[in-house]
């Protein structure tokens, strides 16, 4: 993870597990859109939920509460976040909400923790306050995803 500057802040999108809150850059975000239900694939892994249809492109969602091995069940309403990154293909997150844009600056965004059953899929942590967010490594995350 690169080393900001103190003049330097990252921002990034706050999603919802339940009550836990993990972060993604913003410019990873596509865009955030209401749930609909996936249609499922043969032969995908469980966290694979199957495809949706956003506006003639077909995007393969990923339950994220599954894919992090997190306890609890889905929220009522989700949302799904369409990630973009370059390279690859856009994949969506169920996710039980979005809640707000952070911006970090250098003092805030801390190392993962070691030794951490989700430490390969964690890039850091953003300590706000009392608050701290997980920054999740899309990369790594997606990567062994299907």
């Amino acid at each position: 993870m690169a080393t900001l500057t103190q003049a330097e802040t990252t921002q990034h999108v706050v999603l919802l597990l339940d009550r836990e809150e993990y972060a993604v850059p913003i410019n990873s975000v596509r865009e955030i859109v209401r749930w609909r239900e996936p249609r499922p694939l043969p032969g995908q892994p469980p966290h694979v939920q199957g495809a949706v249809d956003l506006r003639g492109e077909v995007v393969m969602v990923i339950d994220l509460r599954e894919r992090l091995g997190s306890a609890g069940a889905a929220g009522a309403q989700q949302d799904i976040v369409v990630i973009d990154l370059p390279g690859r293909e856009p994949v969506g997150l169920t996710v039980d909400g979005v809640s707000e844009v952070l911006q970090a600056g250098e003092g805030e965004v801390r190392p993962a923790p070691t030794g951490v059953g989700c430490g390969e899929h964690v890039n850091g942590v953003l300590v706000l306050d009392q608050r701290l967010v997980v920054l999740l490594d899309l990369d790594r995350l997606l990567d062994s995803a299907y």
